[in-house]
Parts: structure tokens; sequence; C-alpha cells
């Protein structure tokens, strides 16, 4: 990346509740001679999630050209982000998740490094999406646990 920050524009993110279905399987099982009957929960991505991801994966690689450095130690990897939600009762902060599972797959990165910030959020009903900026964060002077707490004091 260069030290340079790439931005581009992704559309929302689908809603937690759309991520993952359950599918509930009856089991039956012998326990002390008598037959007891039994539910077994199945989680799954959903399609709508994994069509989400793909199509994330081809944006980021397309804006990228290649794939972004590994961070090393001490480094971060910042996602700032403009929201333009669908109306005004969406909450900005249940995609975090999301979009870093997303990028995740995309950046070949494991989303620990991840930082997202909220930089912006306005509703915006004919075209919805997420403003993202990536760069990455160095922490210059590293601090003890003790020079911490003293900072915040």
């Amino acid at each position: 990346m260069d030290g340079k920050p790439i931005a581009f524009r992704l559309p929302l993110p689908i809603s937690k509740n759309d991520r993952v279905r359950i599918r509930h399987r009856k089991t039956f099982t012998f326990k002390n001679g008598r037959l007891i009957q039994g539910v077994k929960a199945q989680v799954f991505n959903t399609e709508e999630w994994k069509t989400y991801v793909q199509n994330t994966i081809l944006r980021v690689k397309y804006e990228l050209g290649i794939r972004l450095p590994h961070p090393k130690d001490g480094e971060k990897i910042l996602i700032e982000c403009w929201w333009y939600l669908r109306n005004d009762r969406t909450d900005c902060v249940n995609f975090h998740d999301l979009l870093a599972d997303a990028l995740k797959e995309a950046l070949e990165i494991d989303d620990r490094h991840f930082l997202v910030a909220d930089l912006w959020s306005e509703v915006d009903e004919k075209d919805p999406g997420v403003l993202i900026m990536i760069r990455t964060l160095t922490r210059n002077v590293p601090l003890g646990r003790r020079e911490k707490i003293e900072v915040f004091r």
C-alpha cells in the first residue's frame, strides 16, 4: 500500500439477521433404554452473504490491484467509514463485523488487525452504501502498561 490511503465505495453489508440461517432437525437417541427426541441446530451462511463477500473481494482486488501487505508488528489496518444508510433507524455499528469479515476475505488479512472508525453517517435512500478508506497505522512510540495508564489519568 506504500503508505497511501485507498478509498472506494461498497454496497451496504446485509443485515446480521440475513447472514446466517439456522436449520433445526429432529434427532433420536437412546438413554437408559428409552428413546429420547432432541433437536439439533445447523448454522450456515446464506447465499446472499456469500454473494456479498464475493462481490466485495472482486471490488477490493480491483481497487488495490495487488494484495495488501500483511501488517508488521505494531501496525494496524485502519478502515475509515462514511456510511450512507437506507433510513434513520439503521445503526452503522451493526455493520462493523460484517464489513470486517468481508474485507478479511478480500485482503487476506486476519481481521484482528483491523480498526474500524465511523467518520460520518447520513441517510441516502436512493444509493445506500459505505465509502471506505484503508490505510496502515503505526504506533511510533511503544507504551508500556504503566505509561498507558498515566496517559489517560
